[in-house]
């Protein structure tokens, strides 16, 4: 078993079409195993990237996930909606 995380977002368009947005980086776990793998992404043109710090970059999209989700299913808003700057002085 090989831990490795995944950023991105979809928007569901209308039925049958989703848009994939904000790609990032795809950390995987150290090993060779991880290498090979970050490399096969990178060559495909994802962020394909090993990491010593797997369980910390979990936790992080945990906490992400945790903040992010909610607001964008309460509002109704596209991913991404909440960095508008316009929000700025809500977020401190």
């Amino acid at each position: 078993m090989l831990r490795a995380i995944t950023h991105f977002g979809a928007i569901f368009r209308t039925p049958g079409v989703v848009e994939l947005e904000g790609q990032r980086v795809y950390p995987h776990e150290q090993s060779p195993r991880g290498t090979a793998i970050a490399d096969a992404f990178t060559r495909s043109g994802l962020d394909g990237q090993v990491t010593d710090h797997i369980k910390d970059e979990m936790w992080q999209k945990v906490v992400v996930n945790c903040v992010i989700n909610p607001v964008n299913a309460i509002t109704r808003a596209e991913v991404g909606a909440i960095a508008d700057e316009r929000l700025r002085p809500l977020k401190q």
